[in-house]
């Protein structure tokens, strides 16, 4: 059984022994190849499960690789979120500035990109500031 992917502007083709098996958004080409095993190939496109699973990986992908960025710039920071669990991320809206954060149990709130907000599977009601 041999895979083979294509990357088009449009998306990911996944081929099984030269036919046409699946198709996925070209927005999970950076983990595709590690969750292809996990990929249902009766239907041709993703199911509401195997989006779900897929966007999570993402997720975990970014968040690792902000968690990261964040232990070596802000040390204090992420020993305060370090061993906290997350609830959600949230959109701030404010005069200012309008902004995202990422929440924990402990009621402490980071700012985050915009990448990780729209990656993220579970997103908190939106907040508006007064000042």
């Amino acid at each position: 059984m041999e895979t083979k992917l294509h990357f088009s502007s449009r998306g990911i083709w996944i081929f099984i022994d030269g036919k046409h098996k699946k198709t996925v958004p070209l927005k999970y080409k950076d983990i595709i190849e590690f969750y292809i095993h996990k990929l249902d190939f009766n239907k041709k496109y993703l199911s509401k499960k195997e989006t779900e699973l897929l966007q999570l990986h993402e997720f975990n992908v970014l968040l690792e690789a902000f968690l990261t960025e964040l232990k070596k710039n802000e040390p204090k920071v992420y020993q305060l979120i370090n061993k906290a669990n997350q609830i959600g991320v949230r959109y701030v809206n404010s005069k200012i500035a309008n902004r995202y954060e990422l929440c924990f149990d402990n009621h402490i709130k980071i700012k985050i990109p915009k990448k990780l907000y729209t990656a993220s599977p579970v997103q908190i009601d939106e907040v508006f500031l007064n000042y």
